[in-house]
């Protein structure tokens, strides 16, 4: 029996090490793939709940803010169907927090913040019906009822504060699975091009489907969520599909077009001061709207204070602007210490602050003046070299009824009266002569 030739072994055995190094990369290929595309269906799911999950909060933090505005304008105008539009809103805040609390996909903190908020939400809601049954609310107004809004507008406002930390955790999350569906896009061309010798055509035509069908989506998703995250919200995403993919980008632009409303009703809300903290203009424009004609209508006293720092322009001049917002900022501070918390300090333009003190007459806000007058001058203000100064102010003091019987009247007066301190030698308070 002859032995079989050593040559057929050998080519036998090279065409088998062939085929099964040619298997390999196609095997590696289909592998890859599947783990690829079966991660990327797993990531979506949870990308889109928490993009959904986002426009929920949204939609909340702006209801809670909504509620606010009729149990406030029952007070001053004393509609019935601000009650009615009051229990409408709680109904659909009420819906939401179900959505929310329901949702899976919350980790332990989101839950814990959402049923904070929900506590917040159910002490205002308590406050708003006990204020919207006040029979006569415009002729029954009082320091407690004007107590129990303010409460009403801290709950509400600590529980939106609440929701943006929900928010922020939304959008780490939302970044985290941008971060993945990169990693993964990344790594299909690698994938590609690693066993493109063999499997040429396999390859190109994989490639084709992946870009097509998912990698140019998923893209688009990622660039899209980046763009959301830097705050730019006019950014949309282009979608020609109805899966799931097309869905997610539709609910990208719904998302944006929701915190584009949003952004604008809070912009629009916005009544403080960035700089002092202290009511900005035109909220201060709304509150002595509002008191005078509580005052009116009570025919209780209203006073105002204008306060100016004097030669204020001096120490942007000698120290730098930085230094004059730091003094600004120190002095709100000084002045909002010894405030009720019915009074009403607003930042009124430059160096010049004005205080609403309602129910107040004019004598004892000269004193209240002349106590923070005082409570400026001892102060040393801290430069930010930590070089101290010491500064003064000069204020003007003007009331209801016995200056004016507007609140235009009388807010001229109060200012005419600061610059009557000016001219006498600064550093004083000047009662607006009767």
């Amino acid at each position: 029996m002859n032995p079989k030739p050593p040559i057929r072994k050998s080519i036998k055995s090279k065409l088998t090490f062939s085929m099964i190094v040619m298997l390999i990369p196609l095997v590696f290929l289909a592998i890859g793939s599947y783990i690829i595309i079966q991660r990327s269906v797993e990531t979506l799911p949870h990308f889109i709940l928490t993009t959904t999950e986002e426009t929920k909060i949204a939609n909340l933090q702006n209801l809670l803010l909504q509620a606010v505005m009729p149990a406030n304008d029952y007070l001053i105008h004393g509609k019935p169907y601000e009650q009615k539009e009051f229990l409408e809103i709680g109904q659909r805040i009420e819906t939401r927090f179900e959505e929310l609390l329901t949702i899976q996909s919350h980790n332990r903190v989101t839950t814990d913040i959402i049923r904070d908020v929900y506590r917040l939400w159910g002490k205002a809601n308590d406050i708003g019906k006990t204020i919207l049954i006040i029979p006569n609310p415009r002729e029954q107004i009082n320091e407690d009822t004007v107590q129990l809004m303010e409460k009403m507008d801290q709950l509400i406002l600590d529980a939106a504060n609440n929701l943006n930390r929900v928010h922020d955790i939304l959008i780490n999350e939302m970044k985290h699975e941008s971060s993945n569906i990169q990693k993964l896009s990344a790594a299909t061309p690698f994938l590609i091009v690693s066993l493109l010798g063999i499997a040429i055509v396999m390859v190109i035509v994989l490639s084709i489907l992946l870009n097509r069908n998912i990698l140019n989506p998923i893209i688009e998703l990622r660039e899209g969520a980046e763009q959301f995250s830097k705050g730019n919200l006019d950014h949309r995403i282009a979608h020609q599909s109805d899966d799931e993919l097309g869905q997610l980008a539709t609910t990208f632009n719904n998302m944006a077009n929701i915190l584009m409303d949003h952004q604008k009703r809070l912009k629009e809300m916005s009544i403080t001061d960035e700089l002092t903290g202290l009511w900005n203009k035109r909220e201060f424009n709304n509150q002595l709207e509002r008191e005078f004609a509580r005052a009116e209508r009570t025919n209780r006293p209203c006073s105002l204070v204008f306060i100016d720092i004097d030669h204020f322009k001096k120490i942007n001049d000698t120290y730098g602007h930085a230094a004059g917002d730091n003094v600004l900022q120190t002095t709100s501070l000084l002045i909002r210490k010894g405030l009720r918390p019915i009074d009403i300090a607003s930042r009124y333009g430059g160096e010049e602050i004005v205080i609403i003190f309602p129910e107040t007459i004019k004598q004892k806000a000269i004193h209240i003046a002349e106590r923070i007058r005082k409570d400026i001058e001892r102060y040393d203000f801290e430069l930010l070299d930590e070089q101290k100064i010491r500064l003064t102010a000069s204020l003007g003091v003007a009331g209801y009824p016995e200056d004016g019987k507007t609140q235009h009247e009388v807010l001229d007066k109060a200012d005419k009266a600061m610059y009557l301190a000016k001219k006498s030698g600064r550093n004083q308070v000047y009662p607006a002569p009767e």
